[in-house]
This record gives C-alpha cells, sequence and structure tokens, in this order.
C-alpha cells in the first residue's frame, strides 16, 4: 500500500539581495516506520533556478538524504518576488507531495538619479548623461560595478535622434555603459535635431529605470 507523504519547504534568505546564495530546503514528512527515499524537483515558474542536477525535463532534481531532506542553492536569482516549489516524487512506497514559498530578491539599488554634464543639449554637440544609483537608505550603491545600464530613446522630434557610442540595436539602446561605484556615465551622446527629447535610463541588473524629458538648443553662431 502506498503510503502518504507531506513536504515542507524552507529558505536561507527569504528577502534576499540580488546576487545573494539562497538554499532551499525541502524536508519530505511521511507516516510509516520507513524513512521517504525519492527526488525532489525544485522549481522556480518551470524553470531551472541552477546548473546542476537537471532531469531530462530541465528541472533541478535532488535525492532526499537519510533524514528526508533535499537541499537546492540557488545563486542568481533575478530580481522579483515569486514562487518557488519543491514537488517530492514519491514512488513505489509513498505519494507525492509538494510545498512552496515566495521568494523575494531586491536589487542593490531602488532608484536613479539622471543628470546631464549640458541642459539645454546643443544639437551636434556632444554632452554626458549620468545615473546614479541609490538603494533604499538612499545612499549611493558603491557596491555596482561593472553591471551594465542601457540608454534608450522614448522619444525625439520628427527626423531627430541621438547617437551614441555602444549602441545595441538588440536592446534598442542609443548606449551601453556599466556602473563604477554606483556611477554609471554615457559619455559623447550627441542628439541631432532641435526639440524635446525623451530617454530612459535602465538598469538591468537591479530591474530599475529612469525617464528624463531634455530640450536640445542649435549651435549659436
Amino acid at each position: 500500500m502506498v503510503a502518504d507523504s507531506s513536504t515542507t519547504l524552507t529558505s536561507s534568505a527569504l528577502n534576499a539581495v540580488v546576487g545573494q546564495p539562497v538554499t532551499f530546503t525541502a524536508t519530505v514528512h511521511a507516516t510509516g516506520t520507513k524513512p521517504p527515499t525519492g527526488f525532489v524537483n525544485f522549481i522556480l515558474y518551470f524553470v531551472p533556478i541552477g546548473q546542476t542536477q537537471l532531469n531530462a525535463m530541465g528541472l533541478a532534481s535532488v535525492p532526499l538524504d537519510a533524514n528526508g531532506q533535499a537541499t537546492f542553492t540557488a545563486s542568481s536569482l533575478p530580481v522579483s518576488t515569486t514562487a518557488v516549489t519543491a514537488f517530492y516524487t514519491g514512488g513505489a512506497v509513498f505519494n507525492g507531495s509538494a510545498a512552496t514559498v515566495n521568494q523575494s530578491v531586491q536589487g542593490l539599488a531602488s532608484r536613479l538619479a539622471v543628470v546631464l554634464s549640458s541642459n539645454p543639449a546643443v544639437v551636434g554637440t556632444p554632452f554626458n548623461i549620468i545615473a546614479t544609483a541609490f538603494n533604499k537608505q538612499n545612499q549611493v550603491a558603491t557596491q555596482l560595478n561593472g553591471q551594465q545600464v542601457i540608454l534608450q530613446l522614448i522619444s525625439a522630434p520628427s527626423g531627430g535622434g541621438l547617437i551614441g557610442p555602444n549602441a545595441d540595436p538588440n536592446q534598442a539602446a542609443v548606449s551601453t555603459t556599466t556602473y563604477a561605484g554606483g556611477v554609471a556615465t554615457f559619455q559623447s551622446i550627441v542628439p541631432l535635431k532641435t526639440g524635446v527629447y525623451t530617454i530612459r535610463v535602465f538598469d538591468q541588473f537591479d530591474n530599475i529605470f529612469t525617464d528624463v524629458t531634455f530640450v536640445t538648443v542649435g549651435r549659436q553662431t
């Protein structure tokens, strides 16, 4: 006769920071004298949350130990609040069971402050756009170093546009740069026409963005 089981799931850090390893521990309880055996699949929206022990379905499958526990450490969860599920597959002796926790992962930064080196900007003249990342304590997020930041053009005058270095058409990016001590500088951005522009500075790592509207003027003669 197949016995019932129940599963509990815990997280080592329910409110983690992006880049922080998080260990999930599933404990399977079963009636009877025999300890449960088998595997636990750890699922994040049906996408594996690690790169080891993947089965044919693409799930992180971990065997139960002698105490009926299975652990899995995810080292690179994205910024989000999402459900993580541990599913005990069961077998010939025990029925399967599952448990879920809501895992929160926060970014190192919670907002961006954006300034222009020249405002208004001048058509045909390079200027810089500087973005500074701040954490929830309203301090500069100096831990950010090397993460990519994207400059996108939201709107521009008819026939106008912006030209910048390291453009990435795949991300609709006028320019790309990286953080250094929580500051990202887009250098040598050139407006092509006078008028009103709206840009977006997007921090992919922390999943935050700021939109800025500015005006460009013609060159003085």
